[in-house]
């Protein structure tokens, strides 16, 4: 498979003319969703690995690349980064008791 050549640009305006093409058509169930992942990709934000694989579902059917190519070709504009574990919710930093600061003085 040949180096991905194109800018970020250029993949979201390739997704959004094919999103397009989905949304025309009447019998796919899940257009609504469709709909919000092109105006993410509108608005320049950067889709999740889940958002794409829904997408690469149809693409995959459309085209001649296998899933695994048509993630590394879109791979520029999905949001690689995971979310932190947000950290338990604890009382502990307010109820130690700090000699130099008291809530008594």
């Amino acid at each position: 498979m040949k180096k991905n050549t194109k800018t970020a640009t250029e993949l979201r305006k390739i997704l959004i003319e094919y999103l397009d093409f989905l949304l025309t058509k009447q019998h796919i169930a899940c257009r609504q969703t469709l709909a919000k992942y092109r105006v993410r990709l509108v608005l320049d934000e950067h889709l999740t690995s889940k958002e794409l694989n829904t997408i690469i579902k149809f693409l995959v059917r459309d085209s001649a690349h296998t899933k695994s190519e048509l993630r590394q070709i879109f791979n520029p504009i999905v949001n690689n980064t995971t979310k932190a574990e947000p950290e338990p919710a604890s009382l502990a930093g307010f109820l130690t008791h700090n000699e130099e600061t008291s809530l008594y003085e």
